[in-house]
């Protein structure tokens, strides 16, 4: 429901979905009429008939059990690797990492990649070097803390960078430094 939906805005539709639709079972039971009248007004329709479309996958094909691991979730409908992996982080501590806007730009500033993230080989290399910073045995952790840390201190305008807990440890300003450095002594 949140897919390109800021929390605020998504709220109100989230608490009338789950009070019309307590369960899987409701939602997966309810006609795609019901589901889009619900949805009116947060737009892209396509995630409310792919959500009706899961529902009724995992109610009546498993049992109302859901996936428990990356792999799994990547095969239910509409949901693509970032849900899939912040599902299994945040709900199952899968040692997955969830790489959206603000992992990029921390991960970018702090070793100071220049990788283009339009890129598509830039989503895997960013998810490589998070996972491997990633502890394994609380990656749920890691990742919120990334995200948060993105979205509150390493904004992307105006970051306040003299208050950073990095500030004296990113490989730029090590960078910065040695070069600071080496034109002092010429």
């Amino acid at each position: 429901m949140l897919q390109q939906t800021r929390v605020a805005q998504g709220t109100p539709y989230f608490l009338s979905f789950t009070t019309v639709f307590p369960t899987v079972f409701d939602l997966a039971n309810a006609s795609e009429e019901q589901v889009l009248k619900l949805w009116q007004g947060l737009g892209y329709y396509s995630r409310a008939r792919n959500l009706h479309k899961t529902a009724q996958t995992v109610a009546h094909e498993m049992g109302g059990i859901f996936p428990d691991n990356y792999d799994d979730l990547l095969k239910l409908k509409g949901v693509g690797e970032y849900t899939a992996a912040a599902i299994a982080s945040f709900s199952y501590n899968e040692a997955v990492p969830v790489v959206d806007g603000n992992v990029f730009r921390v991960l970018s500033r702090y070793f100071d990649l220049e990788t283009d993230i339009a890129q598509a080989s830039a989503k895997k290399e960013f998810a490589a070097l998070a996972s491997e910073l990633m502890p394994k045995d609380n990656p749920a952790q890691f990742n919120q803390a990334i995200m948060e840390f993105g979205a509150l201190q390493c904004v992307p305008k105006s970051p306040n960078c003299s208050i950073c807990v990095f500030n004296n440890s990113s490989i730029r300003d090590m960078l910065q430094r040695k070069k600071w450095e080496t034109d002092k002594t010429v």
